[in-house]
């Protein structure tokens, strides 16, 4: 173990009574920084036993989740947050460049504040992580459960990581983390364009501008009319490339692909990159991605009905901006889950 924070906190664990060894999966404690949990550790008892410490961890983990839960639905309640009820139509879809620093600061410090779990993540990674995490919490149609679609996708990116599924209580109190630093953050007057305050990502509308299918926009990797996807740097100020439909669906597994590889014939690649689309292409993909989802042993039985519902909800609102007709099997989800109207 090289994490001098890491070999400190197993320190605490074995002062208390937890052999490191004995421990079969990986110990999370939720609702934690780094330093707040060696702290915490620092006042139990030596010797207590590591029964004591797990139901201390759970008892603080309950609370963690509700206070974060409380403070989120406060928060997003203030009249003096920046239009609170948007329209419709006048959703914000991806964070700004201050909210998205805050939730790096939040999945980075409180994912895993013990040190061994996700150290296997590359740091500069982890932004378009949580990046993607902001999507539900920043599409704020009214849901039954507003935390639950980042639960289930932070399950999700988990899995992906090849990592071992943290509690649904770790995750749903980092979406509830997440979900308060959105509300905490007043929301940004809307411009025609991409503002350099900004990073988007998206499949379908991401912000109250132009649409994606930008008919007087031109390709940047072949020149001509018509876009339909754009990537942005994550840099000061960002910058953005468009791409047609024929160059988006030549290029885009290497945007949208954990294992990418760098893009030869991009302006940009070594940069921090976010994506938004009107590819059906890529709605069919993350339609595929929750319904597999389902046949998996501990996160099918999240992927509710209702969760469905308001997927499809979101994927028929936008349907009449994407680019070319409906797939058939978009179609079909449609058919099944959307609700009557």
């Amino acid at each position: 173990m090289t994490d001098p924070h890491a070999a400190a906190v197993f320190a605490e664990f074995s002062r208390i009574g937890l052999v490191p060894d004995t421990i079969g999966a990986p110990l999370i404690a939720t609702g934690f920084t780094r330093r707040s949990l060696i702290d915490w550790l620092q006042r139990i008892p030596t010797g207590v036993g590591a029964d004591d410490l797990r139901r201390r961890l759970a008892l603080h983990a309950q609370e963690a989740l509700a206070r974060a839960e409380a403070a989120g639905a406060s928060a997003e309640d203030d009249p003096q947050r920046v239009d609170p009820t948007p329209a419709e139509g006048e959703v914000q879809w991806w964070p700004t460049t201050l909210v998205l620093d805050a939730g790096i600061q939040v999945m980075a410090e409180e994912w895993d504040p013990i040190g061994v779990w996700i150290d296997s993540v590359p740091p500069e990674d982890l932004g378009e992580y949580t990046l993607g995490l902001f999507w539900p919490l920043l599409h704020r149609w009214s849901r039954a459960d507003p935390l639950e679609p980042t639960t289930v996708m932070i399950a999700a990116l988990e899995g992906s990581l090849g990592l071992r599924e943290s509690p649904k209580i770790h995750r749903r109190y980092l979406a509830a983390r997440l979900r308060e630093v959105v509300a905490r953050t007043a929301l940004p007057v809307r411009e025609a364009g991409p503002s350099a305050e900004s990073t988007m990502v998206s499949v379908g509308s991401d912000d109250a501008g132009p649409s994606r299918r930008e008919p007087d926009a031109v390709c940047d990797r072949c020149r001509t009319f018509g876009t339909i996807a754009r990537v942005t740097t994550k840099s000061e100020p960002p910058r953005v490339v468009r791409f047609c439909a024929r160059c988006w669906r030549e290029v885009r597994s290497r945007y949208m692909s954990d294992d990418r590889d760098p893009l030869a014939d991009a302006p940009f690649e070594s940069e921090p990159t976010s994506v938004a689309s009107r590819s059906w292409d890529d709605v069919v993909d993350f339609v595929r991605l929750v319904l597999n989802a389902r046949q998996d042993p501990v996160r099918g039985a999240e992927i509710t009905t209702d969760l469905l519902s308001q997927l499809a909800t979101e994927i028929a609102t936008e349907a009449g901006d994407m680019d070319g007709p409906m797939p058939d099997e978009i179609d079909h989800f449609l058919r099944e889950y959307a609700p009557a109207p």
